[in-house]
């Protein structure tokens, strides 16, 4: 699948991420004998702040890593720590290096790091650390514009909105995080399908038995105004069709029902519909599950919406062809023996009839 600048920019500052957590917030291989250290008390810890330096930082970022405690005091405590070494990192030096994409600064790094522990705490003990950082960033690039040196750290507020979602002040902020102009659509997406995840968990199957509210929900999520912005926000499709394929497993009837119970489905909404039939039919097949004729039949239907909407996908510059994608996937898994391409060369034939 062909990635664009943004989404390739999101994959890599996951992977330093991954790689500060792995490396316990080092990396380069850490001394085999920190290993047999005991672990580290928050309260010798929290001596060590502020701290001085960004390597300074980095070590305190390990031993918090390794310090125990799973009660929501010392959570908090942690949390607390955390904030202050990432908030050390938001300095006049650090930020003097342009937002460009790539390779994060040794700073921007350590930040990372930081947030992604703070994303992983208990969401009672940290919440309020939580509101805290996400509000004053969003203020803060409100304030500075899309283009500051700080926009790298995005990706991980929206992190944090994901993990933290329970929590009602979380929610109101990331809500505000969807109005702004000073943030980049692939973020707004992600944050808008923790949303939604939540609003979705929220409705019982007693209350919504035919899906109908629900599907409303993740549709006005999915879909953006226009074509074109739909296929440069890959990230926004493939969450909420994640939601619906958990939403619809086993259901097929009713997301048929759903889909045949309007005619007019803008080509946005066709898209989408579209990517997600195929790919809740890939999840039943990586869970080696049997799809049942309709699942068969909603694929079939994602296939002629392909065909319908080629055209006008295939204008749309720096896109992501996620349904192409999806559905060379799909004949890969169906049909092992099928060349590659085969899927275009089926909707191809489907054109020409």
């Amino acid at each position: 699948m062909m990635l664009n600048r943004h989404v390739s920019l999101a994959l890599a500052l996951g992977g330093f991420v991954a790689c500060v957590l792995s490396s316990g917030g080092i990396c380069k291989e850490a001394p085999t004998t920190q290993c047999l250290e005991p672990p580290p008390k928050l309260e010798d810890l929290r001596e060590r702040l502020p701290v001085d330096n960004t390597e300074e930082g980095f070590r305190l970022l390990h031993e918090i890593s390794r310090a125990k405690g799973k009660d929501d005091e010392r959570a908090a405590e942690k949390a607390r720590m955390l904030v202050s070494v990432y908030e050390s990192e938001n300095t006049p030096e650090n930020d003097s290096l342009p937002y460009r994409g790539g390779h994060p600064s040794r700073g921007r790094q350590l930040q990372l790091g930081a947030l992604a522990q703070l994303s992983a705490l208990p969401t009672k003990a940290c919440a309020r650390e939580v509101c805290g950082v996400l509000q004053d960033y969003l203020r803060f690039m409100q304030s500075e514009g899309r283009t500051h040196a700080r926009a790298g750290l995005q990706l991980s507020m929206a992190h944090l909105v994901d993990k933290h979602v329970e929590n009602s002040k979380v929610r109101l902020i990331g809500a505000k995080y969807l109005r702004s102009p000073s943030l980049e659509e692939w973020t707004k997406g992600r944050v808008a399908t923790s949303l939604l995840r939540h609003r979705v968990a929220e409705i019982s199957d007693n209350g919504d038995p035919r899906l109908v509210r629900r599907l409303r929900l993740i549709m006005e999520t999915a879909c953006l105004p226009s074509l074109r912005e739909m296929l440069r926000s890959p990230a926004r499709i493939v969450r909420s069709a994640d939601i619906l394929s958990r939403l619809t497993d086993g259901k097929a009837e009713k997301l048929a029902s759903f889909i045949e119970s309007k005619n007019d489905w803008s080509d946005p909404q066709k898209y989408f519909l579209a990517y997600a039939c195929v790919y809740r039919s890939l999840g039943r097949i990586a869970k080696t599950q049997p799809l049942s004729e309709r699942d068969v039949q909603l694929v079939v239907l994602a296939k002629q919406l392909r065909a319908e909407l080629a055209p006008k996908a295939k204008n749309v510059d720096k896109a992501d062809q996620v349904l192409d994608s999806i559905l060379q996937q799909y004949e890969a898994r169906t049909n092992p023996k099928a060349p590659k391409g085969s899927a275009d060369k089926e909707i191809s034939r489907e054109e020409s009839e």
